[in-house]
């Protein structure tokens, strides 16, 4: 199951790339932003919330709630997940100074004031709900959250181009480079 999401994140990581060297990802986001204008109120609270879900505060905050919920059960896990998902925010820091891409020039339904590429929502909480769909598929033994964790990430990335605040080349490299992330770090926790 963890193979087939390298892969997963390769496709995706060329995907971007092809959709911004042909120049396509304007035209993508003024669709899918289009569709969000018609829908005003219908999805704005809705994509919101989902959003909210791979926020700093609120990964950072279920971060510090699995450490201490899992400190005595589950300890290395609940500091390898933490441990990880702080490196895929550090490394999202990193590229968004280095290539400084500026965000939508349209009016978005949520402020943000960094660089837009790569999507910071969409990277870090890939790596971080793949992690937890990891972890807790080992308590009980179903691949069921990684289809639940799976939905989570796509709604989170497309909450961010619904918005208004990234392209789809931000969001799609974003999942890739997070699952990418995941799937590195779990590779070493195999061997530790």
């Amino acid at each position: 199951m963890l193979r087939i999401t390298y892969i997963i994140s390769s496709i995706l990581i060329i995907l971007a790339a092809g959709i911004y060297r042909f120049d396509v990802d304007q035209k993508f986001f003024n669709i899918i932003h289009t569709k969000s204008k018609n829908n005003k109120n219908k999805l704005d609270r809705a994509f919101i919330i989902i959003t909210n879900l791979g926020s700093v505060v609120f990964i950072t905050t279920f971060n510090i709630v699995l450490l201490i919920i899992l400190y005595n059960t589950h300890f290395k896990w609940s500091y390898f997940i933490t441990i990880t998902t702080g490196i895929a925010s550090i490394i999202n820091t990193t590229l968004k100074l280095i290539f400084k891409r500026q965000r939508p020039t349209v009016s978005a339904l949520v402020k943000e004031n960094s660089y837009s590429f790569p999507s910071g929502h969409s990277m870090v909480s890939s790596c971080f709900y793949i992690l937890l769909s990891t972890f807790i598929s080992t308590i009980i033994n179903t691949h069921l959250v990684f289809a639940l964790g799976g939905i989570l990430i796509l709604l989170i990335a497309y909450s961010r181009v619904y918005l208004g605040v990234h392209y789809p080349v931000d969001v799609i490299t974003g999942v890739g480079l997070g699952l990418l992330i995941a799937m590195i770090s779990l590779d070493i926790y195999a061997i530790i």
